[in-house]
């Protein structure tokens, strides 16, 4: 039985995999044919472990019945130790605000379509 941590490690990879088959390639990204050669170590210090623990929050939170946007207060609240009244209201925004952030090289390349393509692969 796989454990959480593999689990988790195999999702990250496959949204890498893609947003990779969804944009560009930018100057420093990984290849695709060495994914799934990456140690777990380097597939956690993406940008898509960032979203999967943003999004992986957001869907608890929601399932506990908080609203959309408390649900991103309090994400940037634990996560990042940053209270921010000026937040964006939606998660897809929210998204794009910690990559621009954490990732900016990287930001452009994560749309809204993307984000919710991760949604729907992390929340089934």
């Amino acid at each position: 039985m796989e454990n959480l941590f593999s689990k988790t490690t195999s999702v990250i990879r496959r949204m890498i995999e893609k947003r990779i088959s969804t944009n560009p390639m930018s100057v420093g990204d990984i290849s695709p044919l060495h994914i799934k050669y990456l140690p777990d170590n380097t597939i956690w210090n993406c940008p898509e472990s960032m979203i999967f623990s943003i999004i992986n929050s957001y869907l608890h939170k929601i399932r506990l019945g908080v609203c959309e946007k408390d649900a991103v207060m309090e994400i940037e609240e634990e996560e990042f130790a940053n209270y921010n009244i000026h937040l964006p209201a939606t998660l897809e925004s929210y998204v794009q605000y910690r990559l621009n952030e954490e990732y900016p090289i990287f930001a452009y390349l994560y749309t809204d379509s993307l984000i919710n393509d991760f949604y729907y692969m992390i929340s089934s």
